[in-house]
């Protein structure tokens, strides 16, 4: 029910006096601009905006006070990687201008590795592997990090079938008397069922919560290491695509067009087009990707 503007000038009057209008709005002009928005969004109410914009928003919130720690929590989720690539180089804008520390949480690897000095893998509500990025994505040691990187998508891999983890992460509410990754885990033995494991320093710096790291069980540690690598993939999935045939969808040039309206009689001024001449055909057991950058209408011509 708020506009955009009004919303990121109660987040900085919440925390800060400011009584010079103009001075407020020029500091969120550039915040709005350190997320690739223009000023003019300033006036549009979150409901006219993409999702992508919405967090590209909610992002420029986030930098404007110039915290000391910035919780990311998914900040490019919904993001294209055009403009991941912007959201993340603002955060190291942020983190040079100010010296801000940076806790980001997410499920992309590829950010973490082009963005982060240190990494920590969770699981089950805590930590069970730490290192530096170089070490971390050089040599991963967890059994649930090697699950991790074996699921990753690469080219080398196409046509073969990514690597799964049967099962899935325990309530929270469970009482461990174990290792918490024991049911799921491929090299799990007696000893990860019946014992919560300790930290062990596999190598410089690199720390790893694991029975198979355990210097007192070096027979057994190392029998289990080195069967620890990630698990080859297969290249004959058997799957064929299906067979093109009778169109179920056609589109001919779809068009969704949303008035401007201004003045106090709400004249229209002009037309928004979100989706402007897009013709489509979809035919039986087939799937067709609609690409494009946040705010392009690809949200809006599924809808349509």
């Amino acid at each position: 029910l708020m506009k955009v503007g009004e919303q990121l000038r109660d987040t900085v009057r919440a925390h800060v006096a400011v009584n010079n209008r103009a001075m407020l709005d020029s500091r969120i002009h550039v915040a709005l601009e350190s997320v690739d928005l223009r000023p003019e969004i300033m006036e549009a109410y979150p409901h006219e905006l993409s999702g992508g914009m919405k967090q590209r928003v909610c992002i420029a919130m986030g930098i404007l006070l110039n915290p000391k720690v910035i919780i990311a929590d998914e900040p490019t989720s919904a993001l294209d990687v055009v403009v991941q690539r912007q959201v993340m180089e603002t955060l190291k804008n942020v983190q040079a201008e100010i010296g801000a520390s940076v806790i980001l949480v997410g499920h992309d690897m590829g950010l973490m590795a082009q963005f982060v000095q240190r990494v920590g893998v969770m699981y089950a509500g805590e930590l069970v592997e730490v290192a530096a990025r170089g070490a971390f994505f050089a040599s991963p040691k967890h059994p649930y990090t090697h699950k991790l990187f074996a699921a990753l998508p690469r080219p080398e891999r196409r046509g073969g079938t990514l690597e799964t983890i049967p099962g899935s992460v325990p309530p929270l509410t469970t009482i461990f008397s174990g290792c918490r990754f024991a049911e799921r885990c491929p090299r799990a033995w007696a000893r990860c069922r019946e014992e919560v494991p300790a930290w062990h320093v596999a190598s410089d710096g690199h720390a790893v919560r694991c029975h198979l790291y355990d210097p007192e069980q070096a027979g057994e540690s190392g029998r289990h290491r080195a069967a620890a690598s990630v698990a080859p993939f297969s290249t004959d999935t058997g799957a064929t695509s299906p067979p093109a045939g009778a169109p179920l969808l056609e589109v001919a040039d779809l068009k969704m067009h949303f008035p401007i309206r201004k003045g106090v009689f709400q004249r229209v001024a002009g037309q928004v087009k979100a989706v402007d001449g897009v013709s489509l055909r979809l035919t039986l057991g087939r799937t067709l990707a609609l690409v494009g950058e946040s705010g392009c209408g690809k949200t809006t011509a599924g809808k349509a």
